[in-house]
């Protein structure tokens, strides 16, 4: 599992920054690197899909998790990033698109 070593590398380097984790499918990935890690995602996002379409990893179910629309608009993750600017953001199968806007965008 290179991928969790990289991220374990990260994430402990980098420990005092919170970590939101995006998924769209079960979120075995996520639980599967805080099994390695020792550290879980500070918040764990997934779009609303619906439950015959999948079925979330039992382990994320314990841990907790939030919900964003099926299809997030920008506001849905302005808002989330409100609170956790400086946050490591890892999408582990989100499979929604992502836009990033510098505030020099925005002006």
């Amino acid at each position: 599992m290179q991928l969790s070593l990289f991220l374990e590398d990260k994430l402990e380097s980098t420990n005092k920054k919170p970590w939101i984790a995006f998924f769209s499918q079960t979120g075995s990935e996520i639980a599967e690197i805080a099994h390695h890690t020792g550290r879980w995602p500070d918040r764990i996002i997934t779009n609303d899909r619906p439950d015959h379409l999948r079925t979330i990893d039992e382990r994320i179910v314990e841990q907790g998790f939030h919900t964003f629309s099926n299809k997030p608009n920008l506001e849905e993750y302005k808002d989330l990033l409100e609170y956790f600017p400086e946050a490591i953001i890892t999408l582990h199968g989100w499979l929604s698109c992502l836009l990033y806007t510098s505030d020099a965008a925005d002006e």
